[in-house]
């Protein structure tokens, strides 16, 4: 369970960068989602 954890986090730690590095990043990639 330990792994899944580290897991999570380091991806908690990479949206956070990459939000600081570009805001608009995960709103432009939602524009791009049609279910």
């Amino acid at each position: 369970m330990k792994d899944i954890h580290k897991l999570l986090q380091n991806n908690r730690d990479w949206a956070d960068r990459i939000e600081k590095e570009d805001p608009e990043f995960f709103h432009q990639l939602a524009k791009q989602q049609h279910p």
